[in-house]
């Protein structure tokens, strides 16, 4: 072949595309570029093949390139679309597809891509129209049709999305996407083998499927199949080593085997490729939490808080920690930040009464923990902490009341035996209090000296 022809590099580039052999069409479209800077389908074909690879950053590059050589070709936007869809970029996704179908209306693609990145940002009806647009003009497209039928089963449809994925199934028995996907409505159904064998279908059809073996890996995590569970977390950050996703997924299965140290080692990683990713900040916080690293745990727990103020669940796990350091103040902070944003939260107003019983405001602490009560009748702490209030207070009938309250509702409850124990000792029961006592130090309680 001639060395400055453009054209037959262009070509064998084409040729080899077909065949899925992209790496080496990608050096035959870089050849062609290096001859003619101008020719905007080497760009456009680059692009799409570097989107083959998963390499997205290059395709988007390939293709605004393309774009600004043809501004006017619908396929650029379209390749474009996708590859934003894959960085979760949807605005630009849609906002690409949407530029592709006012050039051609009748791209099936367009509408598919448009679809998708409608669904992520939650907008259910247009995903639908899309969807269904898309397989108007194209019926065999099985893509479309699955994603519909997910769309269908998200809104309540079960049957008819059940229905699509098995008719998909039998027109395409090689369809990695509809055993994926029909595993995820076996697992909404809950039908967990089911599910697994669908999935692991998937990933045989396709062996770099990482959201298969994600998908499966949680399930056998639920199973407490943790070898496997782990092993499939690893296979999925094999394929994609610098994806958060794989770590979060791994360190999932770590904390349910209690392996503290692993869950903060995939969370830091998971941190390094996704900076902003607040579930790893407040997974590995609660693991240096369990470990008894409080300040650790709370540095992550304010992150999360930065990177998102309303997180109730948060606010709560950090103030649980400012009770543990005696840091009272900052904890009742934070339980007015939970009740900021939900002011009929129970547990703020019973760790609220905890933290004010602390700094000795044994009246704001009734008053807190009755809430609470009024808010959940069966939050026994709720009934402990104003018991031990009436206690300060010498209302030792009030105090007895709350205890057996706490111990009806958990008989296990040692610290609840105790404190009716001392209740009952100051009203002079004192046998009664010596059974408390008893059973206090039988359920563990010994750190009292009783």
């Amino acid at each position: 072949m001639d060395p400055t022809n453009a054209e037959g590099y262009y070509g064998r580039a084409i040729a080899y595309a077909s065949k899925g052999d992209y790496d080496v069409a990608i050096g035959d479209f870089s050849e062609t570029i290096r001859l003619n800077p101008r020719k905007y389908k080497a760009y456009l074909n680059r692009g799409r093949a570097y989107l083959e690879q998963e390499k997205v950053d290059q395709a988007i590059n390939d293709l605004s390139e393309a774009i600004h050589l043809a501004p006017n070709d619908p396929l650029a936007y379209i390749y474009r679309s996708a590859a934003y869809n894959c960085k979760a970029d949807y605005p630009r996704a849609i906002a690409d597809a949407t530029q592709a179908i006012e050039f051609d209306h009748e791209r099936a693609a367009a509408y598919s891509n448009r679809a998708r990145g409608y669904t992520e940002i939650g907008k259910v009806k247009e995903a639908l129209q899309d969807y269904t647009r898309a397989l108007e003009l194209d019926p065999k497209c099985t893509e479309s049709r699955v994603y519909l039928a997910c769309l269908r089963y998200g809104t309540g449809d079960h049957d008819i999305a059940m229905k699509d994925l098995n008719e998909v199934i039998r027109l395409d028995p090689h369809c990695s996407l509809a055993f994926y996907w029909r595993g995820k409505a076996y697992i909404e159904k809950g039908q967990i083998p089911q599910a697994i064998s669908d999935v692991t279908e998937a990933i045989r059809l396709n062996p770099k499927y990482t959201a298969a073996y994600l998908t499966r890996s949680m399930m056998y995590g639920t199973q407490k199949d943790y070898d496997y569970a782990i092993a499939d977390a690893t296979e999925a950050i094999r394929i994609l080593p610098h994806d958060a996703s794989g770590y979060l997924q791994r360190a999932t299965i770590y904390a349910a085997k209690r392996d503290y140290q692993g869950v903060i080692t995939d969370t830091t990683r998971a941190i390094e490729f996704a900076p902003k990713c607040k579930e790893a900040y407040s997974a590995r916080g609660w693991a240096y939490a369990v470990l008894g690293r409080l300040d650790e745990a709370i540095r992550d727990y304010t992150i999360v808080t930065e990177l998102d103020a309303k997180c109730k669940d948060v606010y709560v796990s950090r103030a649980n920690l400012f009770y543990r350091k005696g840091e009272y103040a900052k904890g009742i902070a934070d339980c007015n930040a939970v009740l900021r944003l939900d002011p009929k939260n129970a547990q703020a107003y019973c760790l609220r009464g905890c933290f004010h019983q602390g700094c000795g405001a044994t009246d704001l602490a009734i008053t807190d923990c009755t809430e609470a009560i009024k808010l959940a009748p069966t939050r026994f702490q709720a009934y402990y902490i104003r018991g031990t209030a009436f206690y300060k207070k010498d209302n030792y009938d009030k105090s007895v009341a709350d205890y057996t309250e706490a111990i009806r509702l958990n008989v296990k409850f040692a610290e609840a035996y105790y404190g009716r124990g001392c209740a009952y000792r100051k009203k002079g029961e004192i046998g009664k209090a010596e059974e408390d006592f008893s059973k206090a130090k039988k359920l563990g309680y010994l750190s009292l000296g009783i």
